[in-house]
C-alpha cells in the first residue's frame, strides 16, 4: 500500500516538475525538437510510475471491497462443504 502510494505520488511528481520547468528544458536542449523528446519521455516515464502505483494500490481496495460486502466470506464449515448424492 505505502509503495503504491509512493509511485502514485513520484509519477504525480515528474508530471508537474515537467510541466513547470519547460523553459528550462528548451534552454538546457539545443533544438526544439530535442526539448519535445525529453519532455515526451518524462512524461511517459510519469505515466508508467503513476500505472505502477495504482496496480499495486487496487487490488488492495478490491479485496478490501470485497470482504466488506460478503461478511460471511472464509467462514465456511465442512458441513457446507459436502454434497449429498
Amino acid at each position: 500500500m505505502i509503495w503504491g502510494g509512493l509511485l502514485v505520488l513520484a509519477g504525480l511528481g515528474v508530471f508537474f516538475r515537467t510541466y513547470q520547468q519547460g523553459a528550462v528544458l528548451e534552454t538546457i536542449a539545443n533544438s526544439s525538437s530535442t526539448a519535445l523528446f525529453i519532455r515526451i519521455c518524462l512524461y511517459i516515464m510519469s505515466i508508467i510510475l503513476i500505472g505502477g502505483g495504482i496496480k499495486k494500490i487496487y487490488p488492495l481496495f478490491t479485496r478490501l471491497s470485497s470482504d466488506a460486502h460478503d461478511p460471511d466470506s472464509g467462514d465456511q464449515t465442512e458441513q457446507d462443504n459436502s454434497v449429498d448424492l
